[in-house]
């Protein structure tokens, strides 16, 4: 009986490449689109950033540095830096856009019953 290799998909082969590095020695994005390539999956820094934002999605602590290295959390702080500095300010700063243009949209359209799914 021939034993068939187990396919490794993109997202396993990404967090292979990340998941050996740690805040003091992330992976420079170049650098895993490079090697990405080198196995012959073919991604652009845009394709590959998604794959990151994939495996966050699933749970992975992935974590970046504000000049483009990528690491694997090894400690609650770790973690909770990275959100604060990656996620929080852009949560926030979205929240303030969108109370703005709702004031907006009330000076120039009028009061209107409307679903309040995103109110912050």
């Amino acid at each position: 009986m021939e034993i068939i290799p187990a396919v490794k998909t993109q997202e396993s082969v990404l967090f292979d490449l990340i998941k050996g590095h740690r805040e003091e020695n992330p992976i420079r994005r170049e650098s895993l689109v490079k090697q990405m390539n080198a196995k012959g999956y073919g991604l652009g820094d845009r394709a590959m950033r998604n794959l990151v934002t994939r495996l966050r999605k699933m749970g992975y602590l992935i974590c970046s540095t504000p000049y483009g290295g990528y690491y694997v959390a090894a400690t609650m702080r770790e973690y909770d830096d990275f959100k604060r500095r990656e996620y929080k300010a852009k949560i926030l700063d979205m929240a303030e856009t969108m109370r703005a243009m709702d004031r907006a949209a009330v000076d120039q359209f009028g009061e209107q019953t409307q679903l309040e799914l995103f109110y912050i």
